[in-house]
């Protein structure tokens, strides 16, 4: 419930909605790894969304424990099953 609160409140008025903004985010993180690593690859929004809670995860392993990363985590997780056309066609 938190999650949710906060993925489809203030942050999505802030930053515009999830699909818009992973959108960006793929577009500088492909443009970013195409010139620095020449990684010639794809980014979509909901690898976005993946490499979050990737993100989420290894500051959890760090051993530095908030309660917002978990929320986050989540947050991003349920953005990853909408954003995935095969989980969002098994609904």
């Amino acid at each position: 419930l938190e999650a949710h609160k906060i993925v489809n409140g203030d942050r999505q008025g802030l930053y515009g909605t999830p699909e818009n903004n992973f959108q960006r985010i793929a577009d500088y993180w492909e443009r970013y790894l195409k010139h620095t690593k020449q990684a010639y690859l794809v980014m979509y929004p909901e690898d976005v969304a993946m490499m979050m809670v990737l993100m989420k995860i290894a500051r959890l392993e760090s051993g530095h424990f908030t309660k917002d990363s978990c929320v986050d985590a989540v947050g991003y997780m349920a953005w990853y099953s909408e954003l995935t056309p095969k989980l969002a066609q098994a609904k």
